[in-house]
């Protein structure tokens, strides 16, 4: 093996050890995949009601994440578009209030505790560090009344039980494999998108539907730009889904490997790689 250059193929914890390897070159690259808190917000279940959402988002020290669990190789999210995507992203305003999230949680449920469940993904546990992210944010929920049962699954029940709606917080990341962010919000916002109804979101908001539909068929980049902005937003505002940060990928080479560089969407220019 000559490289090592998907996202999440080398752990920030693992990246010392590359760097210590004279026989290795390792490099980093801001790509536009960001890891989310996906939640059920379906009538009847606890994420329902915006406010819970809201101290759901409150209750997660982004900051800490990048530099605790990722030591470094990550963003701290701003939006649900990765700054990777420089053209279409805005600052949002996503923060860390403890105290905010505790009130707004009491003022949605009361101050007794409920419960809710973080559903991970098995097969995700070895990319990225969603267990101990888990962790940190099951003992801030703990403070402020929720308490949450982490719950860890094969791939296919995974998939199943969001299928099924059987969950309320589902971590995952999404890339924006094409050039805009549509491709984003067409599938996980948009009340008829693919992964909103099979992953059972349930988001529907008809504000959000008619922009998507409206920034899909914009010419103008300038009025495109303005159409993402209100989506961004709109999608803060109401915590339909929450960013935790923006994917900073580790990768490796032999030392005989020249100008492998990934873009974006992590792919490389083959064309331009040299064998020494």
């Amino acid at each position: 093996m000559d490289v090592i250059s998907d996202v999440g193929g080398i752990l920030p914890q693992q990246a010392e050890t590359v760097l210590a390897d004279d026989s290795l070159t390792m490099k980093q690259r801001l790509v536009s995949t960001v890891h989310y808190y996906f939640m059920n917000t379906n009538e009847g279940k606890l994420f329902s009601d915006v406010d819970v959402r809201k101290a759901l988002s409150l209750c997660i020290d982004r900051d800490t994440i990048v530099e605790n669990l990722l030591l470094g190789y990550g963003e701290t999210a701003k939006s649900v578009i990765s700054s990777a995507n420089a053209d279409w992203v805005n600052d949002c305003g996503y923060s860390f209030d403890p105290a905010e999230a505790k009130a707004l949680k009491e003022k949605a449920v009361g101050t007794d505790e409920v419960s809710c469940v973080i559903l991970l993904n098995s097969s995700l546990l070895g990319r990225w560090p969603y267990q101990d992210t888990a962790a940190m944010i099951q003992a801030q929920l703990k403070e402020i009344g929720i308490n949450a049962q982490i719950e860890t699954v094969d791939s296919a029940t995974w998939s199943e039980r969001l299928k099924n709606g059987d969950y309320d917080i589902a971590p995952q990341p999404f890339t924006v494999c094409a050039g805009e962010p549509n491709y984003f919000f067409t599938r996980n916002v948009e009340s008829n998108g693919s992964n909103n109804i099979s992953r059972c979101y349930g988001i529907k908001d008809t504000a959000l539907d008619e922009l998507i539909a409206k920034v899909a068929v914009e010419p103008n980049k300038t009025e495109r730009q303005k159409y993402y902005s209100q989506i961004q937003k709109l999608v803060k505002e109401n915590e339909y889904i929450i960013p935790l940060w923006y994917d900073v990928t580790i990768y490796a080479m032999n030392s005989r490997i020249r100008n492998f560089d990934l873009d974006v969407t992590f792919c490389p220019n083959l064309y331009e790689v040299n064998v020494a």
